[in-house]
């Protein structure tokens, strides 16, 4: 029994279904064009999920949500996503480059509890409740990191942001 190129369709040896390398690159340029898909893969690779999916992946069905103990760049990032800036300080009411500042830096998603501040405003805003000190860095930890709750609350007892907790005795 003769075999016969796929391609040009000339007598080759048995086991082979191309005469060249040439031809079979021909036939997979005109009859298998190339495609960056896997035969088999359920997602579509490389392309744009439809709107639906980030719909049924975000918030709190999301397997990463962390909820309240998510850090400061999360908490951030979040009110960033669901909340528009106006571009107008909250504190000077001026039109300028403006950013999210938490009130009482427990960095809860709350809008209540959040602020458009311009930037002067905010180091000014930061420094007389104790959160800064005057050369622009933080005096209760890191930037970045979450600050302790007792010496938050010691902060916004002292500047009168927060009324003290008496505890009951019992």
């Amino acid at each position: 029994m003769e075999n016969k190129c796929i391609f040009c369709s000339c007598v080759i040896s048995d086991g082979l279904k191309f005469c060249s390398r040439s031809c079979k690159a021909k036939w997979q340029h005109k009859y298998k064009p190339f495609s960056k898909f896997v035969k088999g893969h359920k997602t579509r690779v490389g392309m744009k999920q439809p709107p639906s999916f980030y719909e049924k992946f975000s918030g709190a069905v999301h397997p990463s949500w962390k909820g309240e103990d998510t850090k400061y760049a999360g908490v951030h990032n979040w009110v960033r996503k669901h909340y528009a800036k106006t571009g107008v300080c909250e504190s000077c009411k001026v039109e300028r480059k403006t950013a999210w500042s938490n009130k009482d830096h427990l960095y809860r998603r709350n809008r209540g509890d959040w602020q458009e501040m311009c930037y002067g405003c905010h180091q000014k805003y930061d420094m007389a409740h104790g959160l800064r000190s005057n050369e622009g860095q933080f005096t209760t930890g890191k930037k970045g990191t979450r600050i302790g709750k007792e010496a938050i609350l010691e902060t916004q007892v002292k500047y009168n942001l927060r009324q003290p907790v008496l505890e009951s005795s019992q």
